[in-house]
């Protein structure tokens, strides 16, 4: 399935909340942009294989995003 456009804004599928996108109106999703740069970072940071625990180490235990406060890479993650 993919998502499709209604009335302007894009619709998330319930199943793509296991791959991290949210349903709700309102949070980081939506205060945020994609952050592509960032994306490319963290990849590079952990290898292929990694799981979620991997991922959320390399950003706020490593700093994989290069963020200047803990408190940013908490938002980031």
């Amino acid at each position: 399935m993919t998502a499709s456009m209604e009335a302007g804004s894009l619709v998330i599928p319930s199943h793509a909340t296991g791959f991290g996108f949210s349903l709700r109106r309102s949070g980081g999703h939506l205060s945020r942009s994609m952050m592509l740069p960032e994306l490319r970072l963290l990849f590079a940071a952990v290898p292929a294989t990694a799981g979620r625990a991997d991922y959320r180490a390399a950003i706020l235990e490593g700093n994989a995003l290069g963020k200047p406060t803990f408190s940013s890479r908490q938002k980031s993650e």
